[in-house]
């Protein structure tokens, strides 16, 4: 796959001064985010790492810290859910708001449905217009090519 320096939008709300103060808000507490986030505020964190990161991480704090304060840089349904989750053994705060609208349409529920459909035989296929296929097709083969020199 060909990378480039682009970013997420959402994670690119996040900045080097939700994480200072969210240091001076809450002494003591660890501060994680996703590596989509700026590379200025990776830097002042305790550690960064992908989604699933993330989620181990909340657990085992959870587990090994009880009672401490962890702050997430990352898209805050995640950040919602895991502090749900871990209600009463840890504080999980988001660094800041960081809300995806397309994000926020997966819900447990929807995927359960959607795999449920899939395992029946029922699911709706995806649909791509015929003119598109071709240059889509083009483009991937070209990726996947480059990616194999």
């Amino acid at each position: 796959l060909l990378l480039w320096p682009g970013c997420c939008a959402i994670h690119a709300r996040l900045r080097t001064g939700q994480a200072e103060a969210a240091r001076a808000a809450y002494p003591g507490c660890r501060v994680v985010a996703h590596p989509e986030c700026r590379p200025e505020l990776i830097k002042l964190c305790d550690a960064a790492g992908s989604t699933s990161f993330l989620i181990r991480e909340a657990a085992r704090l959870a587990d090994e810290a009880p009672g401490s304060t962890l702050v997430i840089g990352t898209e805050n349904n995640l950040v919602n859910r895991l502090a749900a989750r871990h209600k009463g053994r840890c504080r999980i705060l988001p660094l800041g708001e960081a809300y995806c609208p397309d994000m926020a349409k997966v819900t447990e529920a929807k995927l359960l449905a959607t795999l449920s459909a899939i395992a029946r035989g029922t699911a709706e296929p995806l649909a791509v217009e015929a003119a598109l296929c071709a240059p889509a097709r083009r483009s991937l083969t070209r990726m996947l090519e480059i990616c194999g020199q």
